[in-house]
């Protein structure tokens, strides 16, 4: 009767590792269907560097394409609190005050008894914020609303030297005095990118990838040789045989060996 219960067990951790092998396949091959989807997806975009083939594409609407280009502000925006000429595509202005707060902490005496205990503490609380986006920006001469773009990559601290005359401050915190200050960050005017759109008939668009709802905004990459950004997102979809099986293989070890200290200890 033992013997018989061991044969099941035994039979049952096989069909175990049957279905972890047949899972993991499954898995893999829809891995390896997206990620090929997606390779022919890049490869087989058009390539844009030049305001011509820009141009070209454009008119005769032939779809996917990598661009580099440089995309700058038609109306750069300031704040009246900037007192030099430098514009951006997008500027913030964080405002905070160093301001006290009670906070309540615990100690425990001698005695094992808790006690509460109140303390005022000082910290930089945001207390407004202003942000200004230019409507428009170009390239190759066309122009298109600002939204249409996903500038976030790019956002980065602006050093206070730069935006307000007289100053040294190297960083992007402005002391304006009596316990306040102003967080600077924002777009430049001017940005190199990378980055993949559609050139439809009805002009510019973000992307649409395999079995994925269009963008909302076009995503907006590092300012890179197209042959450098085809190579990085190729390398991103590259199917990984090798790693999927050893991890596979590891997965059905512990399974194994807890199955088999099971039948031992039972």
């Amino acid at each position: 009767m033992k013997k018989n219960k061991y044969i099941f067990m035994i039979i049952g951790l096989a069909i175990v590792e049957l279905i972890i092998i047949i899972g993991s396949t499954m898995l893999y091959n829809r891995d390896f269907a997206k990620k090929a989807d997606i390779r022919e997806f890049y490869q087989s975009a058009n390539r844009i560097e030049t305001k011509s083939d820009f141009d070209y594409l454009l008119e005769t609407g032939l779809g996917r394409s990598i661009i580099q280009t440089e995309l700058s502000a038609v109306d750069g925006v300031t704040m009246n609190q900037i007192s030099t000429k430098r514009k951006f595509i997008v500027i913030k202005a964080k405002y905070q005050k160093y301001l006290p707060h009670t906070e309540t902490y615990t100690t425990t005496n001698s005695k094992g008894e808790t006690e509460t205990h109140t303390r005022v503490v000082w910290e930089w609380e945001t207390v407004g914020r202003d942000v200004k986006t230019a409507n428009q920006v170009k390239f190759f001469g066309s122009v298109y609303d600002t939204s249409l773009f996903a500038f976030e990559k790019y956002e980065q601290e602006i050093p206070v030297k730069e935006i307000i005359k007289g100053s040294n401050d190297s960083d992007n915190v402005q002391s304006t005095g009596n316990g306040s200050r102003t967080i600077w960050t924002g777009v430049s005017e001017k940005v190199r990118t990378t980055f993949y759109a559609d050139l439809t008939d009805s002009g510019l668009k973000p992307i649409a990838f395999p079995n994925e709802p269009r963008d909302k905004q076009i995503r907006l990459h590092k300012n890179q040789p197209i042959d450098v950004f085809l190579k990085d997102e190729l390398k991103a979809n590259t199917p990984h045989p090798v790693a999927w099986t050893i991890i596979t293989m590891l997965f059905m070890i512990a399974v194994g060996t807890g199955g088999v200290l099971l039948i031992l200890y039972e």
